[in-house]
């Protein structure tokens, strides 16, 4: 990557990509020292791209830091494309969805409760230091979520369904 002219057609702008590229390093325990030898962009540079500094990235660098980082590049790419999208609502992205926790398939049940509680901490909490109510029935809600993990992982291990 060093050294490469790019011109300004090649270039994107977003913070999202930079919270990802940050995560992705991090969740694979990689030094920016580590990403910048494996890539060819300077420690400093992407340092200025996680912290939202420099926002600018080409599409050469973001081709790079998704090899390294073993990622979807289309992905970084829709991440760094900054208009405006319309808005999915978080129901939809987590029963739509497969995804994992902790390397396990989440089940509909929990994404269910994931889903309840999400939305009770984002419509009932809002005063939550105050209700004392609210608090205990959040814990219930947390409490329901951690069984049901604990269930699944229980059933998976001595593999039942």
């Amino acid at each position: 990557m060093k050294n490469r002219n790019i011109n300004s057609e090649e270039r994107i702008l977003s913070s999202k990509l930079a919270t990802a590229v940050k995560y992705h390093r991090n969740k694979k325990k990689l030094s920016l020292a580590e990403v910048s030898n494996r890539t060819g962009v300077s420690a400093g540079y992407l340092c200025r791209i996680e912290n939202g500094i420099r926002r600018n990235v080409s599409i050469p660098v973001i081709q790079a830091l998704s090899e390294c980082l073993n990622t979807n590049f289309f992905h970084y790419l829709e991440l760094g494309n900054d208009q405006e999208k319309e808005l999915s609502d978080i129901e939809e992205i987590l029963l739509d969805l497969d995804f994992t926790v902790g390397g396990e398939e989440v089940s509909s049940k929990e994404r269910q409760l994931i889903v309840s509680t999400i939305e009770f901490v984002t419509k009932e909490m809002r005063d939550m230091h105050i209700n004392f109510s609210k608090q205990s029935e959040l814990l219930g809600m947390v409490k329901e979520l951690q069984d049901e993990f604990n269930r699944s992982a229980f059933q998976n291990e001595s593999g039942e369904m």
